[in-house]
Parts: structure tokens; sequence; C-alpha cells
């Protein structure tokens, strides 16, 4: 009953999909609470389109029972929603049968461990898995003192200015690093000449007082 023609059609509408309507149990918070809880709960949420894209959807596989795909999407995008909306341009029921993460950003599943693992793992450190995933940049001196208190930095306090290509209503998320290349916070820009600490991190290199540490 699969026609490759209809099949091409359904795929082709799919690459070019720019809003998706998340499935009806996603772990997205509505008001403090998951939504696949408050569904299981009788108080299923109305999820509106969020936006998403495609960046590459290749077709493996197919006969008239499954189809076997590879998709590059975009964060937020949910594969059993992809399968739900495929069904619908096909028109007939589908659902995710299997579905294995090939990369998560930059980190991808050559570098992935077995679990649980077989031998002792290494974690990457904070500041390697930053510049991996975000753009960085280095802090003064005076700017980490102040980015470690929680407080607004100003142009002055980098070494180099922080990127500014993203659009000012969405300023990016920026890991800003000590002099050291450590991981001091996660910060964004507030206006066109201050900027504030988004997430911050305690320094690996300060030890506690004897006595006054955690139990």
């Amino acid at each position: 009953w699969l026609s490759r023609p209809a099949l091409e059609d359904a795929l082709e509408g799919e690459r070019a999909r720019v809003a998706q309507v998340p499935p009806a149990h996603p772990a997205i918070k509505i008001a403090g609470r998951a939504a696949h809880r408050l569904t299981r709960a009788g108080r299923p949420p109305e999820l509106g389109p969020r936006p998403v894209s495609v960046r590459s959807l290749q077709l493996w596989a197919a006969n008239d029972r499954s189809l076997d795909l590879e998709l590059v999407v975009s964060k937020g995008y949910f594969v059993r929603s992809f399968a739900r909306d495929l069904g619908h341009r096909l028109g007939v029921p589908a659902h995710v049968r299997a579905l294995r993460r090939l990369a998560s950003g930059p980190f991808t599943l050559d570098e992935a461990v077995p679990w649980p693992p077989v031998a002792r793992v290494a974690p990457l450190p904070l500041a390697a898995v930053a510049r991996r995933a975000l753009p960085t940049v280095t802090l003064t001196a005076a700017g980490e003192a102040l980015a470690r208190q929680g407080r607004r930095l100003a142009l002055e306090h980098f070494a180099v200015a922080p990127p500014a290509d993203s659009p000012p209503s969405h300023p990016a998320v920026v890991a800003w690093l000590s002099q050291q290349g450590e991981l001091v916070a996660l910060g964004r820009a507030a206006c066109s000449d201050e900027f504030r600490v988004v997430r911050g991190f305690r320094s690996s290199l300060s030890c506690p007082t004897p006595g006054h540490g955690p139990p």
C-alpha cells in the first residue's frame, strides 16, 4: 500500500517543518509540573506548536510495516511527534518502535560508555564541555571576582569582548572562563554594556577551612 512517491511527499513535508506540537506525554513543564504528570492525573495541558527545524532526514529502508530513518534536528524536536505526524500525512496510525540517539550537540555516541560502566570512567571537565558546547570568553581577575559573587559585569571585566552575534531579545549564553581556564559561570548580556550571571560554578581550586566544610 505504501507507494514511494507518497512516502517521499510525506517526508518532504516533514523536512520543511518549522513548528511541532509535542507528544501527549512530554517532560515539558507547565507551571512547574511535568506535562506527562498532568496528563496521567487526568488534566492534560494544551500544548501549542513549538519552533523546530529538521536539518537532515534520510530514509534508509522502507516496507509496508516500518521505516528506518535518520534525523538531524534542532533542540526541542520530538521524534515521537515526527512518527505521529508522518502517519497523519500518510493516513495511517504510526509510532516509534525503536529510537537510538547518535549525537547530542557536539557529543557523539562514539564517546559514550556502556551503563553500568565496566571500568572507572573519568567525566569530562566542565570547562572542556563548555568549550565544545558554547561560545566562551575569558574574564579578567576583577571580572572573575564579580562573577563568583553573582554580580553584574561590564565590558572591562572581559579579556576580550563577549560575542554579540545573537539578537538582543534573545542573547546567547556564553561560558565565562578564568584566566587559568576554569569555568566560572554561564552568563549573557543584560544590555549593550552589562552582563549577568545565569549560573555560577564553585571553584575547584578553593578548599574549605578545616572544621568548616560540609560533613
